[in-house]
């Protein structure tokens, strides 16, 4: 588990060094990352506070706490909650553009690559740290009589999933925000 990781933590580096993060690649990402904050929301008090928050983070000029209220009354697959997908999508693209309209297309792409590279570095150190802390808690459940390898591998695989999520959040989050 660890080196299938390692080789897709590499190949990602690779192509942000080669290709950079391109408008596309920027776009997909945005389109990424919004629906899986917005659709894994719950639909409580508490629910909508943390999507106001983590959304504030994300990109200062998204949708009010109000409007994010209004989406999360509806069930994953309605209408409202696609309209909140759809304004945040809209808030965090045009605050990337801004980005790029302040910066000057060279320079954000620099920077766009160099965000991505620090996140990217700065998750799979603790995601190695994540793995060495599983692969030590199943030694103490192989002692107890468990399945160590089943089990370490399924905490890897979450650990994995997670951590690709975070990536791609923690970049947009960082781009939009970044002083220069």
């Amino acid at each position: 588990m660890r080196e299938e990781q390692r080789a897709g933590v590499y190949a990602r580096r690779e192509e942000v060094l080669r290709d950079g993060i391109t408008q596309d690649r920027m776009d997909g990402i945005i389109h990424s990352v919004i629906p899986t904050l917005v659709l894994a929301a719950r639909t409580g008090p508490q629910d909508v506070d943390r999507l106001a928050q983590a959304l504030g983070t994300l990109c200062p000029a998204t949708v009010s706490r109000d409007t994010i209220a209004v989406g999360l009354s509806g069930s994953p697959t309605s209408k409202v909650r696609a309209d909140l997908v759809e304004a945040v999508v809209r808030d965090v693209r045009a605050a990337d553009t801004a980005r790029v309209a302040e910066l000057g297309p060279d320079t954000a792409a620099r920077l766009r690559r160099r965000v991505m590279l620090s996140v990217l570095d700065r998750l799979w150190r603790g995601q190695l740290r994540d793995l060495d802390d599983a692969q030590d808690g199943q030694t103490l459940r192989t002692v107890a009589g468990g399945d160590a390898l089943g089990g370490y591998q399924r905490t890897a695989s979450r650990l994995a999933a997670t951590m690709w999520e975070e990536i791609d959040e923690q970049f947009v989050g960082y781009w939009v925000n970044v002083e220069v």
